[in-house]
C-alpha cells in the first residue's frame, strides 16, 4: 500500500512539474530550491456530528500543498476534508511541493472522532436478545480453511459430528447497550465444558482437541469496521465482532482466538450467524455457523430430553451389574466400565455367540404404575457390527414382569436411537434396563448414553413424528401458477389500489406510507416507525373471490423486505365484515431478501358473536399486510398471492426422477445391469397390414445395442426390439426406478418403452407409449414404478418377476432410423 502511494505521489508530481512552465523556459530542477515546512502551520476543524475534518493552507506563490490523510489518502488542493464513519484517532499531514521538488518532513496533526457514526440499528435487531448456537445440523457449521476463504477448504463438520464434545450445549447471547454493542454472554451449557482446540495452553495441553474447564463468562462486545484481504489479495472493508480480550466462545481454536476473538461477519439474518475467525499470521481461517431458531429436538434423532425434570432417570438412584459369558456359558470378569454424565462406555474384550452372553443391568429405584402411560429412550453405538443386541425393561426381581424386549442391530460407529413412546403402564416398584451385547467380536468398545423413562404426559419439548403425511404443511400441496384460472386469488395481483391505516404509539392515526404498484407488486415504504400490531394495516381491497363454507384453501404470497421484521400479520377476510377470516397469523417473522409466505388446508370461520347467515362464504374480500412495530425506512414489496382450493398432494417429488439418487450404472445397487451385458436382442417388425418383414440393421459393443430400421412402420408394435430372458429380482409392492440412454440419429414422434416379465407380457414394472425422441442424446428416467399385473389370468403374485425383457418399440419410424441404447438402470426407488 505505502509503495503503491508513492509511485502514485511521483507520477501526479512529475506531471505537475511538467505542466508548470513551456519546455524553453524550464531549466532544471535546482535541489537547493526544494520548499521547506519550517516555520509554517495551518488549522484543521473536526464536526463531531458528521466525523468530518477540514484542513486549509494557503503556500506561498510558486508551492502547493500536498496533504496525507491517514496514511493512505491525499490531495493536493488548498482545502482537504476527511470522513470517517468509524470513532477512533487518526492524522492528517502537510507537505509543500514546487518544481524542484517535495519537502522532505512534514507537519503531522491528529485528530479524533468521538463516536461511530454507522447505523447499527437493523443488525442489533438480528443479532441481539437472542440465544445463539452451533447450527449442529449444517454442514460445515465448523471448518477451516485458508485465510482470506470461507474457512471450509481444509475441514468441515458434518451434522452431529462434534456431539461427544462440549460444544453443541454452549450459548452466547449479545445484548445492546452503546452504539457500537453492549453486554457478551458466553454460558458453557449443561456440562460447563468448553471445546478447544490442540496446541491452546491456558488450560493445559492436550494432544487432540479436548473439553476445557473454563466456565460460563459476561464480558462485552462491539461492531467494528475493518479492513479484510481476501485469498487473491484483494481489500475491502468489512463488518467485524469484537469481543473483548480473554473471552470464552464455544470453540477456541487457540491462545490468539481467546486473547483477541475478533470475528468476521459472513453472514447475519434473524436466525443464522456465520463468523469467520482469522489467526494473526493468517496461517488458517476458522468458520462458526451458529443458530437462534427454536430447537427442534426429534425423538428419532435425539430421542427424549435426558436433561429434562421430565426424566425419572435423572434422580433415581441406580447400581450397574454385568453377566459376560464366553460361547460355553461360563462366567468371565466383567468388562471395564467408564462413567460419564448419563453415559458409560464398555468395552468387551472376547467375543461370543449368543444372546444374553453379554449382559448389562442397571438397577433403579424408580417405580412405574398401571394407570399412567411411559415414554422410554437410550442410545447405543457400538464400534463394531452386532447383530441382534437385546434391549429390555423390566422389574428388577422379576423379569417376567416387564415393559418390551427388543432385540436391534447395531452399525459401527452409527448411534442407534431405540424408544418407545406411549406405553401401557407396568406396576414395577424397581425398574430394571438389561441391554445384552451377546455375539459379539472380539475387542468391541459400548457407548451407551441418554437413558431416560417418564410419564408420557410430562412433555420435555421433544418432537414425535407424525403418524401420516401433514395435510396442513405447505410442502404436501400442489401449487397452481400465479397466473392459473385456478388461482381464485390472481384479482389481488391485478387489483393494484391498496388502503392504509397507521397509527402512533397512542393509536393516533399518521399519515401512510410510501407506495407504488406496478405490474403485479405492491411496494410498501415506512416513513415512521410503529410499535404494535395493526399500527401499520395495509391492505388490497374489494376483490372478487369465491370463498364457499366448510371448503378447505391454500394461500401462498411473496414478500421481499429490506431488513428484518421480528413480527408482522396477514389476513384475508370478508370485505365487509374482519370477523370472517380465511387467514388470519400475527405471529410471523420476516426476514431481509425473499419470503415465500404459505399456509395449508385453511377453511373461512366467523369469529364474531354477531349472527351469520353463511358463516364462512364470502364473494369479497381484502387482504391485510400489517408491518405493526417496524422501523422507519423498512421497505416490503408484497406480489404472486395465490388463492386456491385446498390440493392434497404428499411427497409431490417421490415421482420425480430429478430428486432420485441414481446409481451408477456397473453399480451394485443397478438391478438392470444384465440387460447392458446380455448383448442379444429379439426382433419382430411388420409391414402397414402386420405382416412380418425383415429384422433391422442390429450390432451390439461394449453394452451399447445399434438397432437401425431397414423398413420404415407405421403404428405402435411394428418395430418391437426387445432384450429378452434377463435375470432379475422384482418384488411385489416394491417401488423401483428406470433409467435409459438413448441416442437417435433423427427426431421420432412416437415410440414405447416397456419393461415386463420374460413370459408374461402382462405383468410390467414399466409401460410407456407416449414418449418422443429427439435427436441427439435423451436420457429417459421414470420414478416410483410399482410392478402391476394388467392381464385377465390368475396371478399368484402379482407384480413379481425374476426374468424380465425389456423393450424399445420405434413403431411408426421411417427407413434409416439409427437409435444407440445403452446405461439401463433399474433400482429400488431411492430419493436424494
Amino acid at each position: 500500500m505505502k509503495n503503491l502511494f508513492k509511485y502514485t505521489l511521483g507520477i501526479l508530481f512529475a506531471g505537475l512539474t511538467m505542466t508548470a512552465c513551456s519546455p524553453d523556459e524550464f531549466t532544471g530542477a535546482d535541489p537547493n530550491g526544494i520548499p521547506t515546512v519550517s516555520g509554517i502551520d495551518y488549522q484543521i476543524t473536526v464536526d463531531q456530528e458528521t466525523n468530518q475534518m477540514v484542513a486549509n493552507y494557503t503556500p506561498a506563490a510558486g508551492t502547493y500543498p500536498i496533504w496525507i490523510l491517514n496514511g493512505t489518502q491525499y490531495s493536493t488542493l488548498q482545502e482537504v476534508g476527511y470522513n470517517n464513519p468509524e470513532a477512533g484517532t487518526y492524522t492528517v499531514e502537510l507537505r509543500l511541493g514546487n518544481r524542484n521538488g517535495i519537502s522532505q518532513t512534514g507537519i503531522k496533526k491528529e485528530f479524533t472522532f468521538n463516536e461511530t457514526k454507522v447505523d447499527y440499528t437493523a443488525d442489533f435487531r438480528r443479532l441481539c436478545n437472542k440465544e445463539w448456537r452451533f447450527a449442529r445440523k449444517e454442514p460445515a457449521h465448523l471448518g477451516c480453511g485458508p485465510a482470506g476463504t470461507a474457512g471450509t477448504e481444509w475441514w468441515s463438520a458434518g451434522v452431529d459430528e462434534k456431539k461427544e464434545f462440549g460444544m453443541y450445549d454452549d450459548r452466547i447471547t449479545f445484548t445492546n447497550d452503546n452504539r457500537k454493542g453492549g453486554t457478551f454472554t458466553y454460558n458453557a451449557g449443561e456440562d460447563g465444558l468448553t471445546y478447544v482446540n490442540t496446541g491452546t495452553t491456558k488450560w493445559g495441553h492436550q494432544d487432540a482437541d479436548w473439553d476445557a474447564t473454563i466456565g460460563n463468562q459476561t464480558s462485552t462486545w462491539s461492531f467494528e469496521q475493518l479492513d479484510w484481504t481476501d485469498a487473491d489479495g484483494q481489500v475491502s472493508r468489512q463488518q467485524y465482532i469484537q469481543l473483548a480480550a480473554n473471552t470464552a466462545f464455544p470453540y477456541i481454536s487457540s491462545d490468539a482466538q481467546y486473547e483477541n476473538p475478533l470475528f468476521r461477519i459472513e453472514s447475519l439474518t434473524a436466525t443464522k450467524l456465520v463468523l469467520i475467525y482469522e489467526a494473526p499470521d493468517r496461517s488458517i481461517a476458522w468458520r462458526f455457523i451458529f443458530t437462534s431458531a427454536p430447537d427442534e429436538r426429534l425423538v428419532e434423532e435425539t430421542g427424549f430430553d435426558a436433561n429434562s425434570d421430565c426424566n425419572m432417570f435423572k434422580t433415581a438412584k441406580n447400581n450397574i451389574t454385568f453377566w459376560y459369558a464366553d460361547e460355553n456359558w461360563t462366567q468371565r470378569p466383567d468388562p471395564s466400565l467408564v462413567e460419564g454424565n448419563n453415559s458409560w462406555t464398555i468395552n468387551l474384550p472376547l467375543a461370543n455367540t449368543q444372546q444374553w452372553q453379554s449382559q448389562m443391568a442397571f438397577h433403579t429405584d424408580m417405580a412405574t404404575n398401571d394407570v399412567t402411560n411411559y415414554d422410554f429412550s437410550i442410545i447405543l453405538n457400538s464400534d463394531k457390527d452386532l447383530a441382534g443386541a437385546t434391549v429390555k425393561l423390566t422389574q428388577d426381581d422379576n423379569d417376567e414382569i416387564y415393559f418390551f424386549v427388543d432385540r436391534v442391530d447395531l452399525k459401527a460407529g452409527q448411534d442407534y436411537v431405540f424408544w418407545k413412546s406411549d406405553m401401557p403402564g407396568v406396576n414395577i416398584n424397581n425398574v430394571k434396563l438389561v441391554l445384552d451385547f451377546g455375539g459379539c467380536q472380539d475387542n468391541t468398545t459400548i457407548e451407551i448414553s441418554n437413558f431416560v423413562l417418564k410419564e408420557h404426559g410430562c412433555d420435555d419439548g421433544t418432537i414425535m413424528p407424525q403418524a401420516g403425511i401433514d395435510e396442513n404443511d405447505p410442502a404436501n400441496v400442489k401449487w397452481v401458477a400465479v397466473n392459473s384460472p385456478d388461482n381464485l386469488g390472481e384479482g389481488f395481483n391485478t387489483k393494484g389500489v391498496m388502503s392504509f391505516w397507521w397509527a402512533d404509539a397512542g393509536w393516533g392515526q399518521i399519515g401512510d406510507p410510501k407506495f407504488s404498484y406496478e405490474n403485479g407488486v405492491y411496494t410498501i415504504t415506512a416513513n415512521d416507525a410503529t410499535s404494535a400490531e395493526w399500527q401499520a394495516q395495509n391492505s388490497i381491497q374489494d376483490v372478487d373471490i369465491n370463498i364457499e363454507a366448510g371448503v378447505a384453501y391454500d394461500m401462498s404470497v411473496k414478500i421481499v423486505s429490506n431488513m428484518d421484521l421480528d413480527r408482522y400479520t396477514v389476513k384475508l377476510c370478508e370485505q365487509d365484515d374482519d370477523d370472517n377470516t380465511l387467514i388470519y397469523r400475527g405471529n410471523l417473522v420476516l426476514e431481509q431478501g425473499e419470503n415465500i409466505v404459505q399456509f395449508a388446508n385453511l377453511v373461512a370461520a366467523y369469529s364474531g358473536n354477531k349472527d351469520k347467515a353463511n358463516p364462512g362464504a364470502f364473494s369479497k374480500a381484502k387482504f391485510f399486510v400489517d408491518l405493526g412495530g417496524c422501523p422507519a425506512g423498512i421497505e416490503v414489496k408484497i406480489s404472486e398471492i395465490i388463492v386456491q382450493k385446498h390440493v392434497f398432494a404428499p411427497n409431490p417429488d417421490d415421482s420425480d426422477p430429478s430428486k432420485v439418487d441414481w446409481a451408477a450404472t456397473n453399480a451394485a445397487a443397478n438391478l438392470g445391469a444384465p440387460f447392458n451385458t446380455k448383448g442379444e436382442m429379439n426382433f419382430w417388425w411388420s409391414d402397414a397390414g402386420w405382416s412380418q418383414i425383415g429384422d433391422p440393421k442390429f450390432s451390439y459393443d461394449n453394452g451399447v445395442y445399434t438397432i437401425t430400421a431397414n423398413d420404415a412402420t407405421t403404428a405402435e408394435w411394428q418395430a418391437q426390439n426387445s432384450i429378452q430372458n434377463v435375470d432379475i429380482n422384482i418384488e411385489a409392492g416394491q417401488a423401483y426406478d428406470i433409467s435409459v440412454k438413448l441416442v437417435a440419429n433423427q427426431d421420432l414422434g412416437r415410440y414405447t418403452l416397456k419393461l415386463c416379465e420374460q413370459d408374461d407380457d402382462d405383468n410390467t414394472l414399466l409401460y410407456r407409449g407416449d414418449l418422443v425422441m429427439e435427436q441427439g442424446e435423451n436420457v429417459v428416467q421414470f420414478a416410483n414404478l410399482v410392478a402391476a399385473y394388467n392381464g385377465n389370468k390368475d396371478k399368484a403374485n402379482p407384480g413379481a418377476f425374476s426374468k424380465a425383457k425389456f423393450f424399445i418399440d420405434l413403431g411408426g419410424c421411417p427407413a434409416g432410423f439409427e437409435v444407440k441404447l445403452s446405461d439401463i438402470v433399474v433400482q429400488k426407488h431411492k430419493l436424494k
